[in-house]
């Protein structure tokens, strides 16, 4: 159980670095390394239908696609200890459902993937929570 614990910490950790410059996190990764970059996308659902904003409180899904085929993202909100992981299916593609948020503001969801030897987003969206 530490062991897990300890992991999540260190994702959530990463997260926090990552997600730190908001230069850094608009390019995907760190300047000059090249390979970080991606054409995934992250976006949220409810019911369905594509949204922006939730109200507090409700389920949500995100959903990933243009992911590396069958490879393990961290999906959840940047700077929370709600980091999941999650496999790609043979398309890029995958889904994690997300109970809902219990405060109103801006979240930063995103989606961390290891490759060329660093932490990278792979993609990011923002969900606002309404009253």
């Amino acid at each position: 159980m530490s062991r897990k614990i300890m992991l999540l910490a260190g994702v959530v950790l990463i997260a926090a670095m990552v997600t730190s410059g908001t230069a850094l996190a608009a390019k995907g990764g760190k300047p000059g390394n090249g390979g970080n970059r991606t054409s995934a996308t992250l976006t949220v659902h409810q019911d369905g239908v594509q949204v922006t904003s939730v109200a507090v409180g409700t389920p949500f899904e995100l959903r990933g696609s243009g992911f590396a085929p069958n490879s393990t993202a961290y999906v959840g909100t940047s700077g929370y200890f709600d980091m999941v992981s999650v496999t790609a299916d043979g398309s890029g593609r995958f889904t994690v459902a997300r109970s809902g948020l219990s405060l109103p503001g801006s979240y930063p969801l995103v989606a961390l993937v290891y490759r060329h030897g660093d932490w990278a987003i792979g993609a990011s969206v923002t969900l606002l929570v309404t009253q």
